[in-house]
């Protein structure tokens, strides 16, 4: 958490940067609930670490995916671990995607024969 808080530019009420000590007496004092990934989990959210290990791919695939909205995903800010719904695993297109990637064609876009070819000079 304090890592975040600095990544995304904010300090505490001296100007300092976030330590870990500061975010538990400001969780403490506020009596916000740490991080708890097991109730995550009971809620049928999983992190990206733990989609990847799912789908039996990288955790770069499973950003890729992220970024390009195939997986369903949010963070509740910028650099926060992304939650992802366990049931955004088996969408067809996450399916689809991840099998072309395990049969080696990680190609985001299936090709298909009437595809025009680009033509480069001189080549």
């Amino acid at each position: 958490m304090a890592s975040t808080l600095n990544r995304l530019g904010f300090s505490t009420g001296y100007g300092n940067t976030w330590k870990k000590h500061l975010v538990c007496s400001l969780r403490s004092k506020l009596d916000l609930p740490t991080y708890d990934p097991n109730n995550a989990h009971a809620q049928g959210m999983l992190t990206a670490e733990r989609a990847a290990e799912r789908l039996g791919v990288s955790m770069r695939t499973v950003r890729e995916l992220l970024r390009t909205n195939v997986l369903a995903g949010t963070q509740v800010v910028k650099f926060a671990p992304w939650r992802i719904p366990a049931e955004a695993l088996n969408a067809t297109s996450v399916v689809e995607r991840v099998a072309r990637i395990h049969a080696g064609n990680p190609s985001r876009v299936p090709w298909t024969p009437d595809e025009t070819t680009l033509r480069l000079p001189g080549m």
